[in-house]
């Protein structure tokens, strides 16, 4: 999921990918994954949370 087509680096175009995320809900499970981390939440035990994320290349 982290890799082209589906993750998509073109944010200067408005087509970059910001997350994706994979739902289980027989599991009652999502995870959701960024390029270099990942964060697994329980629908029945949801904790708020958040997280910073840059977008883009950090060499332009």
């Amino acid at each position: 999921m982290l890799r082209p087509p589906l993750y998509r680096t073109a944010y200067e175009a408005g087509l970059g990918t910001v997350y994706t995320a994979h739902y289980r809900p027989a599991e009652g499970r999502v995870t959701y994954h960024w390029p270099d981390a990942s964060w697994e939440q329980s629908f029945g035990d949801f904790t708020p949370d958040h997280r910073t994320v840059t977008l883009g290349r950090s060499d332009v």
